[in-house]
Parts: structure tokens; C-alpha cells; sequence
């Protein structure tokens, strides 16, 4: 049985949202949650703001398509490695190496494990389009990949953490290497179309979007294209709109839908054809250090974007652009938030402020007497 949830919490979301439209945050909000009792699941969402922020703007709804950017990380790629792990095609203590031929004798080294942790020793971020563009697109996805294979380690794999897109990268190269296949189509047929969702969260290198469901992220530095239903990522842009750690598409009901599948599974309530619930427990709960579990991020001990009332078991991940999910595996609950905050420009203190407020409210609201866990 599903019902809706109290409509007192969508009036402190919009007065909220509302301050953060006029203050320029961003110019759309799409926000939603659920939660599983025993046979009932409450939800409900909320959609504010304009999908740009001059008269071009259309009124943002349940069909506004968002650019999802790094939850491409644990939606897409993270999923994949699963299904791989389910086949028996992967270990995860697995050297790249064994995978990857050209790698450099210290990135050959790296486990998937560190690249899922992100304690790897590969660079956060380097700005490869810049030599990217110089070459023809056929040409740009090798030559990306043999940049990131002789990028110097920063430390020694699994010495330390440090939030990398390379090591993304990398991984949904290793996915297409080992299946033969794109890692969207693999990610398609194997993880969404499964699900009924490969028409709610997507790549847009195939297709091409009516520009009244995109939500536009700004400008490209490079091009002076207008990105709307364009991946915001520079690099991923320059690989052709598909790669390990950005360029998935959405609405809030496509990623609602796939987290409530993933959060049910790792409950022990639901099933997934791509892999078994033991894997993707083994992923979401077993923690490796203090900020990571496999492909998923889980709440700091302080100033955490989940806000105050996630429990210690919880994982989820944000994105560039201004988008999260986080899930509550202990209490069977989950907040997605999607916006466009590049469209307004560069500060990331204002999501940092906004995302926390937006979670306790729908947390008060579920939980009746909260418990201050983090």
C-alpha cells in the first residue's frame, strides 16, 4: 500500500526553498522522500522554481529532467561493479591491472576496491578536456584513459582518502573492458531496464531532450553551448557525454524509484536480477573508513549535508550540480534532492547551508520522537 505523506512538511520545504529561489541558489528544486514501514510506503515530493533562470524557464514538474552528475558514481558505475561481482567477472580486491592493459606500474597496482573507496592515490580532478579537444572524438577516450594511467599517485593505495573522479573514471572503463559493451548500454539492460526506469534516468548521448524538461546548468567554457540536457562535467563532456563519474540524467521519481529499490534490497525486502542481496549489502554496509562504504558516501560525524537525523547507518552522495540522495537503512527512510546551484555560478556555500535544513524537515516529519544519531 502506498500513501502520501503529512502536507505540513511540503509548507516549511516551500518557504524554505522559496528563500533559497529568490536568494539566487538556483533556479529549479525538486525534492522527495519515502519510507518503508511493514506494508506501506509513504512518500511524497515537491517541485519548485524554473528549469532556467531568464524567459527561456519552464515551470519544473514531475517529468524535469535534472543532470544528476556525481551520483552517476553509485547509481550507475557502483551497480555495475555489483552485477560484474555477481557474475564472478570481478573481485574486489582485484588489481586494475589484470584488467586494464597500458597501465603505469603504480596505477596497475590500484584494487577496485580503492577506486571504489577512493583511497586509490589518484588526483581528485585534472582538467584533461584541455587536451582532449585537440583530438578527434574517437581518439579522446583512450587518450584519456592513458592520461589517468600515468598520473603519479598521491599516496600509497589504501593509505588514505581522497574523493577522486579518476578513480571513476577508470572504473567505468574497467566495466566496458571486462563486458565488452558501453557502460551505459551494459548499465541500461542490466540495471534500470530490469526496473522499468531506463525511461526515467538516462544518458543523453543518444537522445536528444525537448528543451522544456531540461533543466539548464549554465555554459560551456569551451564551446559557449548552452548546457541543457548537456552533462556539465567538462571531462565527461569532451568523452562524448558518457563516463564512470558523471553524465547520467534524471527525474526525482527515476532516482526515487532506483534508491527505494536499492534501500528495500539492502533491507532484505526486494530483489534484484543483476545481483544478489548479500552484494549489495556487503557494498552499502561495510565501511571503509570513516566517510566511505563501497561507491557510497555516509554521514560525517559533523556538519553532515544529511542534516541531524540520519542514523550512523546510512549511505548516500551528492553531486556537482546540486543533487543527493541519502538513505537510511536502519530506518527504512531516504530524501532526494535535486537542483541546478552551477546555473547561479561557483558557491558551494549555499547548497552546504540549504541541504542539511532540507533534511531535518522531512526527517521531523517522519520520525515522531527523532533521536539525535548521526
Amino acid at each position: 500500500m502506498e500513501k502520501k505523506g503529512d502536507s505540513s512538511w511540503s509548507d516549511k520545504l516551500r518557504k524554505i526553498i522559496s528563500i533559497a529561489l529568490e536568494s539566487h541558489y538556483f533556479s529549479a528544486c525538486s525534492v522527495g522522500y519515502f519510507k518503508f514501514d511493514t506494508d506501506t510506503r509513504c512518500c511524497d515530493a515537491l517541485h519548485c522554481g524554473f528549469t532556467d533562470k531568464d524567459e527561456r524557464g519552464y515551470r519544473v514538474d514531475n517529468k524535469s529532467v535534472y543532470d544528476l552528475a556525481s551520483l552517476t558514481k553509485p547509481l550507475v558505475t557502483s551497480l555495475a561493479i555489483m552485477a560484474l561481482r555477481d557474475k564472478g567477472k570481478i573481485a574486489l580486491e582485484d588489481e586494475i591491472g589484470t584488467y586494464l592493459s597500458g597501465m603505469g606500474k603504480e596505477a596497475g597496482q590500484i584494487r577496485i576496491s580503492h577506486l571504489l573507496t577512493h583511497s586509490s592515490g589518484l588526483p581528485a580532478h585534472k582538467p584533461y578536456y584541455e587536451i582532449l579537444v585537440g583530438y578527434p572524438q574517437y581518439e579522446r577516450r583512450e587518450k584519456l584513459i592513458y592520461l589517468i594511467s600515468q598520473e603519479k599517485l598521491l599516496f600509497r593505495p589504501g593509505g588514505y582518502t581522497l574523493y577522486s573522479d579518476l578513480g571513476f573514471i577508470l572504473l567505468g572503463y574497467l566495466i566496458e573492458n571486462i563486458t565488452g559493451f558501453p557502460l551505459d548500454i551494459f548499465w541500461k539492460n542490466e540495471i534500470v531496464r530490469p526496473l522499468g526506469l531506463h525511461e526515467e534516468l538516462f544518458f543523453t548521448n543518444t537522445q536528444r531532450l525537448d528543451s522544456d524538461v531540461c533543466v539548464a546548468t549554465g555554459r560551456c567554457g569551451w564551446s559557449n553551448r548552452r548546457l541543457c540536457g548537456i552533462v556539465h562535467d567538462d571531462n565527461c563532456r569532451a568523452m562524448g557525454g558518457v563516463a564512470g563519474h558523471a553524465g547520467l540524467f534524471g527525474t526525482l521519481s527515476g532516482v526515487m524509484s532506483l534508491t527505494g529499490n536499492i534501500l528495500q534490497q539492502v533491507r532484505g525486502l526486494s530483489r534484484h536480477p543483476a545481483y544478489d542481496n548479500t552484494i549489495i549489502k556487503e557494498f552499502l554496509t561495510k565501511r571503509r573508513g570513516a566517510t566511505r562504504a563501497y561507491g557510497f558516501d555516509i554521514p560525517s560525524s559533523a556538519n553532515s549535508s544529511s542534516g541531524k537525523y540520519f542514523s550512523e547507518m546510512s549511505v548516500g552522495h551528492l553531486g556537482f550540480t546540486g543533487t543527493s540522495f541519502w538513505l537510511d537503512i536502519l530506518r527504512g527512510s531516504a530524501v532526494v534532492l535535486l537542483t541546478n546551484r552551477v546555473l547561479m555560478g561557483n558557491d558551494m556555500q549555499q547548497i552546504r547551508k540549504f541541504r542539511p535544513l532540507i533534511h531535518d524537515i522531512i526527517m521531523e516529519n517522519l520520525l515522531k520522537k527523532p533521536d539525535r544519531q548521526q
